[in-house]
This record gives C-alpha cells, sequence and structure tokens, in this order.
C-alpha cells in the first residue's frame, strides 16, 4: 500500500511543483532561479518534479550557507543529517533559528540529535506530518 501512496502523491501532488511556482515561492529571488529551465533539470532518476524539489531544497540551503554551498542530488543521503531540512525551516519561519542553531553535519548521534530538534520544532509549528528520528537516520526514498 505505502508503494501505491507514495505513486498517487508522485502524479496528484507533484505535479503541481513547477519552475513557475518556484519562482513564485516567498524567500526564492529571480536571480537564484535564472538558470532553472527544463534543460538543465534534467534527471534519470526523478521526474522534473521531484528535481524542481530538490532544487527548492538547495537554494534554501545555500541561502543560509553561503560559505558551504551543497548539491542536492537525492532525497536519501542528502536530506539524512536534517541539516537541508533545518534551512528550510529557517528560510520560512526565521524565529526557529535558535532552536535549531545546534543543527550540523556529523556522526550518528549528531544525526539523531538533528532529528530530535527537527521534530520538536515541526511540532511547535503545527506540522502535524508525524515524523520519527529513525525516518531521519534510515531514510526510504
Amino acid at each position: 500500500w505505502l508503494t501505491i501512496i507514495y505513486q498517487m502523491v508522485r502524479c496528484f501532488v507533484l505535479n503541481r511543483v513547477t519552475i513557475k511556482a518556484l519562482r513564485e515561492q516567498p524567500g526564492i529571488s529571480k536571480e537564484n532561479t535564472k538558470n532553472l529551465d527544463k534543460k538543465n533539470l534534467v534527471s534519470n532518476v526523478y521526474s522534473i518534479h521531484e528535481v524542481i524539489l530538490l532544487r527548492w531544497l538547495e537554494l534554501h540551503y545555500n541561502k543560509l550557507h553561503p560559505h558551504n554551498p551543497r548539491s542536492i542530488c537525492n532525497f536519501d543521503t542528502d536530506l539524512y543529517d536534517g541539516v537541508v531540512f533545518s534551512a528550510v525551516l529557517i528560510s520560512n519561519v526565521p524565529w526557529v533559528e535558535p532552536l535549531l542553531e545546534g543543527v550540523q553535519p556529523g556522526n550518528a548521534d549528531q544525526r539523531r540529535k538533528n532529528a530530535r530538534s527537527l521534530i520538536a520544532v515541526m511540532r511547535q509549528l503545527g506540522l502535524t506530518y508525524e515524523l520519527q528520528v529513525q525516518d531521519f537516520m534510515k531514510p526510504i526514498a
């Protein structure tokens, strides 16, 4: 059943993720998205909508970490430490930055600590999607 639900999300939700929608998002400057077109959003693994979502994550991360830019290429290994998720949260809800200042790359213990911090902040924000620490530690993409 989970596979069917994932496919439904890919078909019905991700199809709404477009280059135009990305450019209209708050916090995304036109300068950052001027190089985005269908030619450079090609992937052998992901749909164009999934690649746009990866670029959105990358733009938020690189906006907060210009000294250490990161190329976000996949949904599991690039996101499992929680640092990209924290950048997206901070970029969209700036007052959570002090709550997430300890989120940083590191070993398994640090990633576990990052996951707990992110889950606590998401609960404070009223995000009802219940992630568990193991969802960050061993993602299924």
